[in-house]
C-alpha cells in the first residue's frame, strides 16, 4: 500500500501494487486498469482497485445527507404552507354588520330614515293601532292568526313579532300562544309540529334575537363545512340511491363516518354555547315546560327539543344564508349535507332512533 512504486517510482491513485515489477494505478472510467511495468503502461482486465480511502466515503455520506436534508426541509415548508394555507381559508368566517344584522332579523325591513315631524300623523294613527294590537288580553292577535291565509301566517307572524317586540311586549304576546296550543291539543306529538301561530312566532322571534348567538356559535363551523362541501372535499351522502353506483371513490360506510362527524361538530359547538343562550329564549324553555308538564310530563324534553332544535337551530343550518352564516346559498352538495345533520339533531332531541320510513339513515343511529 506504498503511495509510491518502489519499482518504478510511478504514483499510483490507489496506493495499490500487485508486486516489485508491477504497478497498478487505477483508471475509474471503465473496468480496465493501467498497469504500468518497465516496459511503459499497458491496459488488461483486470479486477478494479480497492475501494475509496475513509476520506472519500466520508465525503460521499456527507453530501448524501445534505442532500437528504435539504429535501426533507423543503417538504416541511410545503407542508406547512399548504396546512396554514386551507387554515386561513376554512377560519375566517365573514362577521356581520350591525346593518346586514338588522336586515337579517327584519327581512330586510330596515329603516331608512329618520322620523320627522311630517311623519306625526301617521305615527299617531299607528301608534292607536299598536295599543289596539299589543293591549293585555291579545285578543286581536289570537284572532288574526285564525282569520289569516296559510300563505301568509309567516309575514304576519313576523310582523306581529317586530311590533311587540318594539313594545316590550313579544313575550306575553308568545307564552299567550303557547298556552293556547297546549290547551288545544290532545296528543303530545302534534304539539308545536304544525303551522300553527305559536311554532310561527317562535322561529319568528328567536331568529330575531338570537342573530348574534348564531354567528357567535355556528359561524366557523358552517363555513368549514360549506367550504368543503363545495370543494367536494367533503361528501357524507348516505342514501344508495344518490350515489353513482360506478364510482370506485364513493364508500357509504366512509360517508356515514363522514356526516357524524360533522354532526358532532355543529352538536358540540352549540352545547358549548348553552352558556350564551339569550335570556328571552331561555324563558320561552322555561314556559314551554310549565305548560307541557302537568298535561304531557313524558313529552317535557322533546317539546323543549322541538322548539330549541325543530324551530331554531335547524331552521339557521337548514338556510344558513337566510342568517348571515353564508353569503350567497349553498350548492346543492351542501345543502344535502345540511339536510341529512339537521335530520339527525331532530331525532337526537326527539330521543328517537331512524327506523323503516328512511332506511339509509338506520346507519347513522349510532350517533
Amino acid at each position: 500500500n506504498d503511495p509510491q512504486c518502489s519499482f518504478c517510482g510511478e504514483t499510483s491513485s490507489c496506493g495499490y501494487r500487485t508486486s516489485d515489477s508491477a504497478c497498478v494505478s487505477v483508471v475509474r472510467s471503465s473496468a480496465t486498469c493501467a498497469i504500468i511495468t518497465p516496459n511503459g503502461p499497458s491496459n488488461q482486465n483486470v479486477p478494479a482497485g480497492p475501494p475509496p480511502s475513509s476520506d472519500s466515503a466520508g465525503l460521499i455520506a456527507g453530501i448524501v445527507v445534505a442532500i437528504v436534508a435539504l429535501v426533507a426541509i423543503v417538504v416541511l415548508f410545503i407542508v406547512l404552507f399548504i396546512r396554514r394555507r386551507r387554515a386561513g381559508r376554512k377560519s375566517k368566517p365573514v362577521p356581520l354588520t350591525e346593518v346586514e344584522m338588522e336586515k337579517i332579523a327584519f327581512h330586510g325591513a330596515v329603516r331608512s330614515r329618520r322620523l320627522t315631524r311630517q311623519d306625526q300623523p301617521r305615527v299617531g294613527q299607528l301608534g292607536v293601532l299598536e295599543g289596539l294590537l299589543t293591549d293585555d288580553n291579545m285578543a286581536i292577535p289570537v284572532v288574526l292568526f285564525n282569520i289569516t291565509p296559510y300563505n301568509e301566517i309567516d309575514r304576519t307572524a313576523q310582523s306581529l313579532v317586530y311590533i311587540f317586540e318594539g313594545n316590550r311586549h313579544a313575550l306575553p304576546l308568545i307564552f299567550r300562544m303557547i298556552d293556547i296550543e297546549v290547551a288545544g291539543t290532545t296528543q303530545s306529538g302534534t304539539l308545536f309540529r304544525l303551522n300553527s301561530a305559536a311554532s310561527k312566532m317562535l322561529t319568528a322571534y328567536s331568529s330575531m334575537i338570537g342573530l348574534k348567538y348564531v354567528f357567535d356559535t355556528l359561524s366557523v363551523e358552517m363555513h368549514d363545512l360549506l367550504v368543503g362541501t363545495a370543494g367536494g372535499e367533503i361528501t357524507a351522502e348516505v342514501d344508495p340511491t344518490k350515489v353513482n353506483p360506478n364510482d370506485d371513490n364513493v364508500d357509504l360506510s366512509v360517508n356515514k363516518y363522514e356526516l357524524m362527524l360533522h354532526a358532532q361538530k355543529i352538536l358540540s359547538a352549540i352545547l358549548r354555547s348553552i352558556d350564551k343562550v339569550p335570556p328571552p329564549m331561555r324563558q320561552i324553555c322555561q314556559h314551554l315546560r310549565d305548560e307541557v308538564e302537568p298535561r304531557f310530563p313524558d313529552a317535557v324534553h322533546t317539546c323543549v327539543g322541538g322548539f330549541f332544535f325543530l324551530r331554531f337551530w335547524n331552521v339557521i343550518i337548514l338556510s344558513p344564508e337566510n342568517y348571515g352564516l353564508a353569503k350567497s346559498p349553498p350548492s346543492q352538495a351542501s345543502r344535502r349535507v345540511l339536510v341529512l345533520i339537521t335530520k339527525i339533531l331532530q331525532n337526537l332531541a326527539n330521543n328517537v332512533v331512524f327506523g323503516e320510513k328512511e332506511q339509509f339513515m338506520v346507519q347513522p343511529n349510532d350517533f
